[in-house]
């Protein structure tokens, strides 16, 4: 088992177990949505394991991959809080902005990812 798998197993206990306790009840939507998530992804670790399916990616690395990664990943995760943000804020007018700035986030990645997706992701052998 790997330590990605097994440390999946233990989120998805505690989560579990905040559930089952009801600590949190602001926040129960939430918990359970990423418990029901980290399940998921350990379902499928053990399926994995279980059959023995292997995935081997033949890229290669090379300074404009980690620069593209660095960037889609980057925009990805300020997307990604600027929604959370934007559902935590109980101003409206905070929450609105924030909803904003992660709609023009993702309009940027969206322009990232159709104009210069060869630039950092070449598709040579």
């Amino acid at each position: 088992m790997e330590m990605f798998s097994a440390i999946t197993g233990i989120a998805t206990l505690v989560g579990f177990y905040l559930q089952i306790r009801g600590l949190f009840p602001d926040y129960r939507r939430f918990y359970s949505l990423a418990t029901f998530t980290l399940l998921g992804i350990t379902i499928g670790f053990a399926v994995s394991e279980a059959t023995q399916t292997t995935i081997e990616l033949s890229a290669t690395i090379s300074p404009k991959n980690i620069i593209g990664f660095m960037m889609l990943g980057g925009s990805g995760l300020l997307v990604f809080l600027c929604y959370a943000a934007s559902v935590l804020t109980s101003n409206q007018k905070a929450s609105a902005q924030a909803s904003k700035l992660g709609s023009a986030v993702s309009g940027f990645l969206l322009f990232l990812l159709i104009f210069f997706y060869r630039s950092f992701f070449p598709t040579m052998p």
